[in-house]
C-alpha cells in the first residue's frame, strides 16, 4: 500500500520529534496551497536508514525543516511563457536533504553540487526559493518539464526525470521526438544539447549519473542509446526504447513501450491495458526479477504473448553468482523462475499501490473540483519524479487547459 497525506489551503501540519519507524511501505506528503509545513526532529529510527516518507510542495507553501531527514521533489510551477506563478520558500537547517526539483516551463542554468555534500550554505530559486544551511546534501536530481530549457554547467553525475506529452498547449495535439546519445554512468559532455520539440537540456562541462524519461497523452517518443533509470508510459503514449541499458520498465493505462536490442536489471511490468514488446533485448543475471503482466497488461517477449494469467516469470536473480553477466530475455523465460498469478507476495512485488489511503488537512469543506484537482496535482508529481518503480497511483486524464495545469501538480521514479 501506499499512503498520501495532503496538507492544502491554509493548513498547517507541525511535527515535532517524529521517529519513523522502517517500512517497506511508502508515505507520501504533498502540501499545496498557502500551507505552512514546520518539522523538527523527524528521523528515521536507526541513522542512515531509508525514510519512507517522501513529500513534494508546490504553490505558495511556506516549510521549514531543522534536525530532520527529509525527501522533497520542489514543484515551482509557471506560465506557458515562463511567467512564476509560484512564491513558495523552503528552510533546511541541520538536515539530511534529498531534494527534487521540477524546473517549470522557461529557460535558466544551473550548477548542482555533488551528492553527498555537507553545505554550510546553498540555495537556489526555481520559482521557489530553497535555502539550506548546515547539512547534508544526499541527492540533488532534476526534472525537465514541458516549455523548460535548461542549462546544467559544472555538474558532477547528474540524475534527472524529462516528462513529456502533458500539456498540449506547448507540445501541440501529436507530439513526437527522438533522444538519441543521452547516455549516463559517468558519460562527460564538453558542450550538448538534447531537446524534444518543447523542451530541452544542455549539458555544459558536465556529466550524466542517469535519467528517466515519462511520457503522457499521446507523445511518441525514442530513446536511442540511453542510459536509464525507471522510464514509464502512460496514457495513450508510446515509448520506444533502443541500444540501451535501463533497470525497469512500465506501461500504464494504454501506454506502450518497445524495447529493442537493450538491456535490463530488474523488472518489466505492463498494467491496466498497457502494453510491451521485447525485442531481441537481454536481462542481468543475479538481479533480474522477472517479467509481469496485471489487469490487462500484455507483454511481448520475441513473438511470444503473456498475460495475466501467466504470473511473473522469468526471475534470474537468484543466479547472483554469475552477476554482472546477461541472458536473452527469451531463455531468462524458458530457465528463469515462475511464479503463479496467484500468488499474493509476488503480485505486492511488483504493484505494491494498488490502494492509496488519502488523508487530507484543510480548513475548507471538501468539493468535487478540489478532489479533482489533488488527482491532478498527483499526476503531474508523478510525471516529473522518479518516485519508485510500481508505485505511482494514476487516477484521471492530464490536464490540458491552464487553468487545470496551474493548480496542479506528484513525485521521483527511482527506486
Amino acid at each position: 500500500n501506499q499512503y498520501e497525506l495532503s496538507v492544502k489551503d491554509q493548513a498547517s501540519l507541525v511535527v515535532d520529534n517524529l521517529v519513523v519507524p522502517k517500512s517497506k511501505e511508502m508515505a507520501r506528503w504533498t502540501h499545496r496551497d498557502d500551507a505552512t509545513i514546520t518539522i523538527n526532529g523527524m528521523r528515521p529510527s536507526k541513522e542512515g536508514a531509508w525514510m519512507p516518507i517522501w513529500q513534494s510542495m508546490s504553490d505558495d507553501v511556506t516549510y521549514a525543516a531543522d534536525n530532520s531527514d527529509i525527501g522533497i521533489t520542489v514543484i515551482a510551477l509557471a506560465e506557458d511563457d515562463g511567467t512564476d506563478i509560484t512564491n513558495g520558500s523552503m528552510l533546511i537547517t541541520n538536515s539530511n536533504l534529498h531534494v527534487e526539483l521540477a524546473l517549470p516551463p522557461g529557460s535558466r542554468t544551473i550548477t548542482l553540487p555533488d551528492k553527498d555534500t555537507r553545505v554550510s550554505n546553498w540555495a537556489i530559486d526555481t520559482g521557489i526559493s530553497v535555502n539550506v544551511y548546515d547539512s547534508n546534501l544526499g541527492s540533488v536530481d532534476f526534472d525537465v518539464t514541458p516549455g523548460a530549457h535548461v542549462t546544467i554547467e559544472d555538474t558532477n553525475n547528474c540524475h534527472f526525470g524529462w516528462a513529456m506529452g502533458f500539456r498540449q498547449s506547448i507540445e501541440g495535439e501529436a507530439p513526437s521526438a527522438t533522444i538519441s546519445g543521452l547516455k549516463g554512468n559517468g558519460a562527460y559532455y564538453a558542450e550538448s544539447t538534447f531537446e524534444n520539440g518543447s523542451s530541452s537540456l544542455t549539458l555544459i562541462n558536465s556529466s550524466v549519473g542517469a535519467w528517466w524519461p515519462t511520457t503522457y497523452g499521446n507523445f511518441d517518443l525514442t530513446v536511442d542509446g540511453g542510459t536509464l533509470i525507471d522510464p514509464i508510459s502512460h496514457d495513450n503514449s508510446k515509448l520506444q526504447i533502443e541500444n540501451s541499458d535501463l533497470l525497469y520498465l512500465e506501461a500504464q493505462e494504454n501506454g506502450r513501450a518497445v524495447l529493442t536490442n537493450s538491456r535490463i536489471s530488474e523488472q518489466v511490468l505492463a498494467k491496466d491495458s498497457g502494453q510491451i514488446e521485447i525485442i531481441s533485448s537481454e536481462v542481468a543475471l543475479g538481479s533480474f526479477q522477472g517479467f509481469r503482466a496485471v489487469d490487462q497488461g500484455k507483454l511481448t517477449i520475441d513473438d511470444v504473448a503473456y498475460t495475466s494469467k501467466d504470473g511473473r516469470f522469468g526471475d534470474v536473480s537468484h543466479r547472483w553468482e554469475e552477476r554482472d553477466s546477461y541472458v536473452s530475455a527469451k531463455d531468462a523465460v524458458a530457465d528463469g523462475v515462475a511464479y503463479p498469478s496467484v500468488n499474493v507476495e509476488v503480485d505486492a512485488l511488483f504493484v505494491d499501490a494498488t490502494d492509496t489511503v488519502i488523508q487530507s488537512l484543510s480548513n475548507e469543506n471538501e468539493t468535487v473540483p478540489s478532489a479533482a484537482s489533488d488527482k491532478a496535482v498527483q499526476r503531474l508529481v508523478e510525471a516529473i519524479a522518479g518516485f519508485n518503480p510500481g508505485d505511482s497511483v494514476v487516477q484521471d486524464e492530464l490536464p490540458d487547459t491552464q487553468d487545470q495545469f496551474t493548480s496542479a501538480f506528484d513525485l521521483l521514479s527511482e527506486g
